[in-house]
């Protein structure tokens, strides 16, 4: 976002911002999901979670969740114990 954000924006120019919205939904279907995060974008990656785990729990998973250093996972027991309760799930931290 950082990138995409400053590289068209000059100082001191205006820009319009507003609140998050949208829908960020895990999919029904038969293949393996990567889900994917960084930093607090681990929210939506733990809703999706907790939800997968009533719906469909024999289905494969792969979580990847990047963060500055082990000291800033702040979510980190709470990403552990989802995938932990899956069968199929893998979790790689870096």
């Amino acid at each position: 976002m950082s990138s995409w954000l400053h590289a068209p924006t000059r100082a001191g120019q205006a820009i319009k911002v507003s609140l998050p919205f949208g829908d960020l939904v895990l999919l029904d279907g038969d293949g393996p999901p990567l889900l994917g995060s960084a930093g607090i974008g681990i929210t939506p990656v733990l809703s999706m979670l907790d939800h997968r785990g009533t719906v469909s729990p024999d289905r494969s998973v792969v979580v990847i969740h990047a963060d500055r250093s082990p000291t800033h996972r702040t979510h980190r027991l709470e990403l552990s114990e989802p995938v932990g309760r899956l069968a199929r799930a893998s979790l790689h931290l870096w």
